[in-house]
């Protein structure tokens, strides 16, 4: 597999109007961005894409955040980072797990100022 771009974000939610409006809101802070409203749509979009950083839901229908984050570890391994959001409080087996597997946990409504940090290198 080729290396993986840092400048380039996937995001995925299944509100379209929440992925559209995070990817402009990064792309505004010179980001590639790519949005998916299905974790099968992502993983299309990340092996063409090759995505530095995935921001992930965690609730979604079908592939949650969770079976994509896996996924996409098999897939890039630790080339790519992966952010997981979530509206839930933190006490369910889908968030535990999905705290586990990312680089980083944020809870909704996103604070989109610390994302962006986030994703700075260093």
């Amino acid at each position: 597999m080729p290396p993986t771009h840092p400048r380039n974000v996937l995001v995925v939610d299944d509100h379209q109007h929440t992925a559209a409006g995070l990817a402009a809101y990064l792309r505004i802070h010179g980001y590639e961005t790519i949005s998916a409203t299905s974790g099968e749509e992502a993983l299309e979009l990340a092996e063409r894409h090759l995505p530095g950083f995935a921001i992930l839901d965690v609730r979604m229908p079908g592939m949650n955040g969770v079976d994509l984050g896996r996924a996409l570890r098999r897939k890039f391994h630790s080339d790519i980072k992966l952010i997981g959001m979530s509206g839930a409080d933190g006490k369910d087996l889908d968030y535990t797990l999905m705290l586990a597997l990312c680089d980083h946990m944020l809870p909704k409504p996103l604070d989109v100022d610390r994302l962006v940090r986030m994703l700075e290198p260093g």
